[in-house]
């Protein structure tokens, strides 16, 4: 869809259409991959787990080093 909200729709597929104007009718929810819904320090301490999770398959160290990331950028305290 475009990103400019003046574009003329009659140039656009019925489903773009349908696609524009859900967008604009709909509130964003925001995205920790695209760097909107957690800190940076968070996103990269995730990635880096997940990452870490893929290439060893230990899914308690990943658990683990989620959980100090979400201390660590104060979305969970204990």
């Amino acid at each position: 869809i475009p990103a400019r909200i003046d574009a003329d729709k009659s140039k656009y597929d019925p489903y773009l259409t349908w696609s524009i104007n859900d967008f604009s009718s709909k509130t964003i929810t925001p995205s920790i991959v695209h760097g909107s819904a957690a800190p940076e320090g968070f996103v990269t301490s995730l990635n880096d787990a997940i990452n870490i999770l893929i290439a060893t398959g230990n899914v308690k160290n990943a658990r683990k080093s989620i959980i100090w990331a979400c201390e660590d950028a104060g979305i969970i305290t204990d």
